[in-house]
């Protein structure tokens, strides 16, 4: 058939003779053309490529390199604003330490908060020392067992 060929008359009669028929030299030369360009595909991929096919990949080629920049600088931009946050967060622990000791300060220990260790430990000495000596004195508030 030729391109764009409409035919009416199918059937099992008319497909024998024209099957009985020999090719036509335009058929002929086709299929030459073909078996050619085949055989130079084969040898070089490369050589017959469509100039849209290479334009094709060349702007798929671009199209994957922007992509991947704006995902390099989306990933840049959300590690930035993580470490800003992060920063953010520690700035703000590092206020409200630094508010509680100096409420500690000005309380001075004086509402139950936290007292210096070493001078509690020296009131307790010193303390200690006073409770012995007081009921060494006779009276009847002596420590038991003395």
């Amino acid at each position: 058939y030729d391109s764009g060929e409409i035919r009416y008359d199918i059937n099992y009669d008319s497909i024998n003779a024209l099957a009985a028929e020999p090719p036509s030299q335009d058929y002929l030369d086709i299929i030459q053309r073909g078996r050619e360009e085949l055989a130079e595909l084969r040898r070089n991929p490369d050589a017959l490529r469509n100039k849209k096919d290479l334009k094709f990949e060349e702007e798929q080629e671009k199209e994957r390199l922007v992509l991947e920049a704006r995902q390099l600088e989306d990933a840049k931009r959300n590690q930035e604003e993580r470490i800003r946050q992060e920063q953010k967060r520690r700035d703000k622990r590092e206020e409200e330490e630094k508010r509680k000791v100096e409420e500690r300060q000005r309380s001075g220990g004086e509402d139950g908060g936290p007292v210096n260790p070493a001078v509690f430990a020296f009131a307790a000495i010193a303390g200690g020392a006073g409770v012995a000596m007081s009921g060494s004195g006779g009276d009847d508030e002596s420590p038991v067992g003395v």
